[in-house]
């Protein structure tokens, strides 16, 4: 079976005609890439070697040639690209050279503990050396689950682990192979990381017009802290469990630890925007203030009051439900909302699009 767009694929049988487009004829032509120091453009496969390979629909392959039941692979120290054998199999690794937690597939979700006919897959070798790739091998080397981690789950793809420590000497267990070609979805923190103990830069390649991200919070930020996730334009808050929606571009965010009381007065983006018909307006108070939020229609109209009251330092959220002051729903169209708190005062806009 292949996915539409980029997959990791293997020789799995023992085959006279090597050419791609033989072997896959759905694929698109001239995107079959091997890995070394770089990548490689390819036009036959090498048992015991893996690609990438792009097709341009979801499909299948039928293969027909000699069994396979093992090939030895030569590693180079770092991230090589291994194939696959007729049967399910395993890595046999003599000299341990292998790091373990480090056998991906695409996409790069948890690590691989078997390595199915027809695919191909990432490891990370601490050195040089030879493996084989054998149906008779016996399991690979696994790290200890993470459980205790809060996470980050995109797509309901790949998870991102923070809030623990990792020892230095199981860290390289906890890195991921190299980006994928473009089109194809990725996530990692900076460095080639799935795992970070206080947050850090989080990479994001997407391949759709939507982002889900699932969060579970078991492990607190710290007294008078918290997690927050930010893009280039919406600060989220995670607390607890929950998931954010993304509609539209998202490359980048920042997760990290902040201050529960803001350093200067702030108003943020609301979201979802545009929205139909509840919306969320953060902000955040250096110290206590009397607080003023309104909505006013685009003609400078007063629309409602959502916030008229004195309100303690920190952050805080309102929900406008698009009603106006009698209650009464408003129309589509570009709203302003203002913020006035002691000698603050800040202005953005939103869209109610129904």
């Amino acid at each position: 079976l292949h996915q539409d767009d980029w997959n990791l694929v293997g020789l799995p049988l023992g085959v006279e005609d090597t050419y791609y487009l033989s072997l896959f004829p759905g694929a698109v032509n001239n995107t079959l890439f091997s890995f070394g120091e770089g990548y490689s453009l390819e036009t036959n496969l090498v048992e015991g070697t893996g690609y990438w390979l792009r097709f341009d629909s979801d499909g299948s392959d039928v293969l027909s040639g000699d069994p396979v039941d093992n090939v030895t692979v030569s590693l180079s120290e770092g991230w090589n690209m291994i194939g696959s054998v007729s049967g399910a199999a395993m890595l046999d690794d003599p000299s341990g050279i292998v790091i373990a937690g480090t056998m991906y597939g695409y996409p790069y979700g948890d690590p691989a503990s078997v390595i199915e006919p027809g695919s191909g897959y990432w490891v990370r070798a601490s050195a040089d050396g030879d493996v084989t790739i054998s149906s008779g091998a016996s399991s690979a080397k696994t790290i200890e689950k993470i459980v205790d981690a809060n996470t980050l789950r995109f797509n309901d793809t790949q998870t991102l682990y923070f809030g623990i420590s990792v020892a230095d000497e199981s860290r390289l267990s906890y890195s991921l192979p190299p980006k994928p070609f473009a089109g194809a979805f990725d996530v990692r923190f900076a460095g080639d990381w799935k795992i970070a103990e206080d947050g850090g830069t989080i990479e994001v390649m997407n391949n759709t017009d939507r982002l889900s991200i699932d969060y579970d919070i078991t492990i607190p930020a710290g007294e008078q802290m918290r997690w927050v996730l930010t893009d280039n334009k919406t600060e989220y808050e995670l607390e607890g469990t929950g998931t954010i929606e993304i509609i539209g571009d998202a490359s980048d965010f920042v997760l990290a630890k902040l201050s529960v009381v803001p350093e200067a007065y702030v108003l943020s983006q609301n979201y979802p925007n545009p929205f139909n018909p509840v919306t969320n307006i953060s902000y955040g108070l250096p110290k206590e203030s009397f607080v003023t939020i309104t909505v006013y229609n685009i003609m400078g109209q007063k629309v409602t009051e959502l916030v008229n009251e004195v309100r303690h330092a920190g952050y805080h959220t309102v929900v406008w439900n698009s009603a106006n002051l009698a209650g009464e729903p408003v129309s589509s169209g570009v709203y302003v909302y203002m913020i006035t708190a002691g000698d603050y005062h800040a202005v953005k806009k939103m869209i109610l699009m129904k």
